[in-house]
């Protein structure tokens, strides 16, 4: 993998592709190394130096993405990004800029969040009481659902109704094998009662 060096990234210095469509030439600068191995910049963001543009450009592996419309080439490679777990939370959310508000990165990371949030939120030691949203609403959703129930379950629940289908399918079992012993103590009936009706005929 070749990755960007810091010392070759000063002497190439590259422009900036937005200024540069507007007809000026502004000097990109490395605004912060996120990831780094030997002076090489593995994973870090880059920054025009134009005040009046200051847009940024991710490094991810290595590779500096300097392209005008970064929001479209960004957005034209979702999937890989999602399948990605080891960026770091800046690198994220730069991308998270350039996807969107709604978008399904966006949406993926909101999941991610509040499943983390509500499962482990209460280990936090940073989290506070005051939050207007107390972490633990699967569990106690769950233990209401079980106070609701008319009997008190001991096992887990899914055992409960892995037991009460047992028990339904054993009865339902036990209902239509009396209706086949009906239907066949009728037939019996039947066949006596159509030999009774029919007249012998003596030779």
């Amino acid at each position: 993998m070749r990755l960007i060096k810091q010392l070759h990234f000063e002497k190439l210095k590259p422009l900036c592709p937005i200024c540069c469509s507007n007809g000026q030439e502004s000097f990109l600068e490395i605004r912060s190394v996120l990831k780094e191995s030997n002076n090489s910049i593995i994973e870090g963001i880059l920054s025009c130096t134009n005040t009046q543009c200051l847009s940024e450009y991710p490094v991810i592996d290595g590779m500096p993405i300097i392209v005008s419309n970064l929001r479209t080439y960004i957005s034209q490679n979702l999937i890989p990004i999602l399948c990605r777990d080891d960026l770091t939370n800046t690198m994220e959310t730069l991308l998270g800029d350039c996807f969107g508000p709604g978008s399904a990165f966006d949406s993926h990371r909101q999941h991610i969040s509040t499943y983390a949030f509500d499962h482990y939120g209460d280990l936090d030691p940073e989290e506070t009481t005051k939050s207007p949203a107390l972490p633990g609403s699967i569990v106690k959703l769950l233990r209401r659902s079980l106070l609701s129930m008319e009997h008190k379950v001991r096992g887990p629940v899914t055992e409960k109704i892995f037991a009460e289908f047992q028990q339904g399918k054993q009865r339902e079992k036990e209902r239509l094998s009396i209706l086949k012993d009906r239907l066949k103590e009728q037939s019996r009936f039947c066949k006596a009662a159509l030999i009774q009706r029919v007249p012998r005929i003596v030779f």
